[in-house]
């Protein structure tokens, strides 16, 4: 018998429509948009790097101790193998017995030095290490000085964190005197700051700041200070590698909403001039006074520096 042909059936492969196609593309961008949000990269790198600086200021902590054993004061924040270590992220020990306490001081992840403050005596016997955080930290944990909060320096907030070595409950006036900032190039107590002293008469408040940025501030007056109720002139020294263009100060008094106020270069040139400026104070009692001031040189780059008042 003859075997019938065996039959072959064609199947018709029906690919992708165009608008299928970008549907899918479409529900994938979604999904991996939805993905990297939920990771957000830049969130997790400064959290990482925020760890970091936390473990840079307690392991400096650890060779200051040390230090400290052997010795019987704290390193001085100026003149010393300590504080050049510290500005220049190298080695930290003592050549006279051979000692290396650190090999390599850690300096903060964008390159400055982390901020060291001491008394300006020749045997101090504390010291305090600050690092600036990206993201303010939301732990009491960040610094123990924030326990006891008439004992921090002017511009400190959530966003620092640091590390204390021996008693700092004496030294509380020394604290509050320094106004902290960044960037900062390792700072000293025993050079004027910040403070300018309240007189029951008007009076001119005199400041001097701490900065390693260009352009940067040198320093400046208040007058009259403490401020009251009527006119208030403002002057600080600016200078830059470029030439300063521009000075300008956001007052906040007792947190209400900051006012903006250019300054003019009153003398000297634009970069290396005295700028200055007024305003009026209509506050006649006053808790916090916030003075933030930025210049902008001739390439755009912008420096700011705080003075808070209490």
């Amino acid at each position: 018998m003859l075997k019938k042909p065996a039959r072959f059936h064609l199947v018709h492969l029906r690919g992708f429509t165009l608008v299928e196609l970008l549907v899918s593309i479409a529900i994938l961008a979604v999904l991996i948009a939805g993905v990297f949000i939920s990771i957000n990269p830049r969130a997790q790198i400064d959290k990482a790097r925020d760890a970091v600086r936390k473990q840079d200021i307690e392991e400096i902590k650890k060779g200051l101790e040390v230090y400290y054993s052997d010795k019987g004061c704290y390193p001085k924040s100026t003149g010393t193998e300590f504080a050049t270590a510290l500005t220049e992220g190298g080695q930290w020990g003592d050549e006279g017995t051979n000692t290396v306490y650190i090999k390599k001081v850690p300096k903060d992840p964008d390159g400055t030095p982390y901020t060291y403050l001491t008394d300006s005596v020749a045997c101090p016997q504390w010291n305090v290490l600050f690092a600036k955080l990206t993201k303010p930290s939301t732990t009491t944990q960040a610094c123990s000085l924030t326990s006891n909060n008439s004992c921090t320096p002017q511009g400190f907030d959530s966003s620092w964190a640091c590390a204390v070595s021996g008693s700092t409950a004496a030294n509380c006036s020394t604290i509050q005197a320094f106004v902290i900032a960044t960037p900062t190039a390792v700072p000293t107590v025993g050079v004027p700051t910040n403070t300018p002293t309240p007189t029951p008469t008007p009076a001119v408040g005199n400041f001097t700041v701490a900065m390693n940025s260009d352009p940067w501030f040198v320093g400046g007056t208040i007058y009259p200070y403490p401020a009251g109720k009527g006119s208030q002139q403002f002057t600080i020294d600016a200078k830059g590698t470029n030439p300063v263009k521009s000075v300008s100060v956001e007052v906040t008094i007792n947190k209400k909403k900051g006012v903006n106020y250019k300054l003019k270069l009153a003398s000297g040139t634009e970069t290396s001039g005295t700028w200055s400026g007024t305003w009026n104070v209509a506050d006649t009692k006053i808790s916090t006074y916030t003075i933030d001031i930025t210049a902008i040189d001739s390439a755009g780059t912008s420096s700011t520096f705080s003075l808070i008042y209490k």
